[in-house]
């Protein structure tokens, strides 16, 4: 009786875990951040994201990862970052990091910064 319970547990592991991997192989199991699993990560890197397809402004505004560079791309005033940011001599840095260390609110100096930005 034992014998039978294990081959049941054993091969009800086996059905469940291999219809997620199949469900993945053939694309049925997609979620918002998921990856195909039988794909490498080198083949996925060149592929466009539902989000460059739509054709959306590329993300044309000051976000957690912007950095210093970045920001005088986008057309913000070296005078204005001057003020928020205090040191701009580290184009690597990023904003939110020198916003922060400055002792304003990520969020309202972002607003502000986002509004000198110009959309073609």
């Amino acid at each position: 009786m034992k014998k039978i319970r294990l081959i049941i547990a054993i091969s009800l592991i086996v059905v469940i875990f291999g219809g997620v991997f199949a469900s993945d192989a053939l694309g049925f199991w997609q979620t918002s951040g998921s990856r195909n699993l039988w794909k490498s990560e080198s083949s996925q890197a060149g592929e466009p994201h539902e989000e460059d397809i739509e054709g959306t402004d590329h993300g044309l505004e000051v976000g957690g990862s912007t950095t210093v560079s970045m920001a005088l791309e986008m057309g913000i005033p070296e005078d204005v970052l001057l003020e928020y940011l205090g040191d701009i001599s580290n184009p690597d840095a990023l904003v939110k990091d020198l916003i922060t260390a400055n002792g304003y609110s990520f969020g309202k100096v972002k607003g502000i910064l986002n509004s000198y930005i110009k959309i073609d």
